[in-house]
């Protein structure tokens, strides 16, 4: 859920967006060319790049991004970003937007959340800014919006609802994810996604 992605992003186009990962231990730098264009072949709507460990900047890996960019008709984002350094770093390579998250980092200090404020300031409106990890109900969601995210990724509450129910299941969940949101968004007065702002968060015992 999330409010429209900025101008030029793009990422929200159509009904059903395929999104295409790649999945660095298995891609070597010389098979990105091939693997995006296997990624437009299939319909991709966007591509995310998930670089191995915490070397988000190191200049090889900026340097694939731009060259997965240069060779993409879609949008790109860079998966894993945890710092401002890393997000102008994925700006300066051409990507639409970043994925912040701790997730493929062992020795994170910090969770997502707290690092989406200063990257959503760091980058503005002119890329989408999206949150992974750590959402679990309606109020997570929330959260997220006010504190710099577009948009949210939702992986665990999904794998356990398919799991446990299947396609019903998984139904179930987005279903009481939005209905979550919404009894939340009424509780803090905010008739619309964007009117969500900073203003909704309080920090204590910070």
């Amino acid at each position: 859920h999330g409010p429209s992605a900025p101008d030029g992003a793009g990422l929200y186009s159509g009904c059903h967006p395929v999104w295409y990962q790649f999945d660095p231990s298995a891609v070597s730098d010389s098979e990105f060319e091939n693997e995006t264009q296997r990624a437009l072949k299939i319909g991709a709507s966007t591509i995310v790049y998930t670089p191995a460990g915490e070397d988000t900047v190191r200049r090889e890996l900026r340097r694939t991004l731009e060259n997965i960019v240069e060779q993409s008709t879609v949008p790109v984002v860079l998966n894993g970003v945890m710092t401002t350094d890393q997000a102008e770093a994925a700006s300066q390579a051409g990507a639409s937007g970043v994925i912040v998250t701790n997730r493929y980092m062992p020795r994170a200090s910090r969770a997502a959340i707290t690092a989406l404020p200063e990257i959503s300031d760091a980058l503005g409106e002119t890329h989408a800014v999206l949150l992974d990890g750590g959402i679990r109900r309606g109020t997570d969601v929330l959260k997220a919006l006010a504190m710099g995210a577009h948009a949210i990724l939702v992986g665990r509450p999904v794998r356990w609802a398919l799991a446990a129910a299947g396609s019903v299941g998984v139904r179930r969940v987005l279903e009481l994810l939005e209905s979550e949101l919404a009894l939340s968004m009424a509780l803090c007065g905010q008739p619309d996604i964007a009117s969500i702002d900073s203003r909704l968060i309080r920090r204590s015992g910070i």
